[in-house]
């Protein structure tokens, strides 16, 4: 039936998410690498958004503000009942490599979609629209920046690859539509 291939298709997916998760959670790059991948790893979350839209308020003005603000009230709304939804929980605590930080005890609640992948999509894709809505050089900064968000939620055990893509999905997708709603 329908219902089963679904089913079996989402089983071989998770089991994917899984082992590609499972490297990066045991990879270990080392003490230098670890600090620098902390930065993107926590200026998403919930405490590091407000500051991060501030800055990007001060040096874009009201209008990318107001896209961030609205895109990021809507991204949390939307990531919570997504959590709530789903109810995936995150990786188990000794599943991570050695690293010279932790922040994997500093969350607690269900990992589906990422907030912070989705706050870093929101903030990323708002700097591109309201800066170069056209221009691929702008396109490819921000997922990259927005790729090594999701890379360190990953690398410090705080979620599995789908979670990060899924996250980065909400963020892109519901800023896009802010922008056209307020441009």
């Amino acid at each position: 039936s329908t219902a089963q291939m679904t089913r079996r298709l989402l089983d071989r997916v998770l089991a994917l998410d899984h082992r590609v998760s499972g490297a990066v959670h045991r990879s270990a790059f080392g003490a230098a690498f670890d600090y620098v991948t902390l930065a993107p790893a926590l200026a998403f979350s919930s405490y590091g958004m407000p500051v991060s839209l501030a800055v990007m308020g001060l040096c874009l003005g009201w209008r990318a503000l107001a896209l961030g603000i609205a895109s990021s009230v809507v991204t949390v709304l939307t990531t919570t009942a997504g959590k709530r939804t789903t109810r995936r929980h995150r990786p188990a605590h000794g599943a991570v490599g050695k690293r010279a930080v932790s922040i994997r005890s500093m969350e607690s609640n269900f990992a589906f979609p990422s907030g912070d992948s989705a706050q870093a999509a929101v903030m990323w894709t708002a700097v591109r629209l309201v800066l170069a809505p056209h221009s691929w050089a702008a396109l490819v900064l921000s997922t990259m920046v927005t790729a090594w968000t999701m890379f360190a939620r990953v690398y410090f055990g705080v979620h599995w690859v789908g979670d990060t893509i899924g996250g980065a999905l909400t963020g892109t997708v519901i800023t896009t539509l802010a922008f056209r709603l307020i441009a």
